[in-house]
């Protein structure tokens, strides 16, 4: 028999503990100024290019390219077929 949990109530130590957190007003800040205006796509909207000058300003390098993927997966598949293209 598979016994499921019952959800916390308000009165449990974890519930009241969650309930009494905040987001940080920073982070709240950088999701309303993130939702202002419209993007077209990841590659020409003012976060990825300020992502971008930012990277290039950290590693010096002017030529550097740097592209947006939505996983952790696609991170992994472009940084193994880079690896093959660079003769070591």
């Amino acid at each position: 028999m598979i016994r499921r949990r019952r959800p916390p109530d308000s009165s449990s130590i974890a519930a009241r503990r969650t309930l009494r957190r905040s987001i940080p007003p920073a982070f709240v800040e950088a999701i309303v100024e993130a939702n202002q205006g419209f993007a077209t796509n990841f590659e020409d909207e003012r976060w990825t290019l300020a992502a971008l000058a930012d990277l290039r300003s950290f590693f010096e390098n002017d030529e550097l390219q740097a592209y947006t993927v939505s996983t952790g997966t696609a991170a992994n598949a472009i940084a193994i077929a880079v690896s093959l293209l660079v003769e070591f």
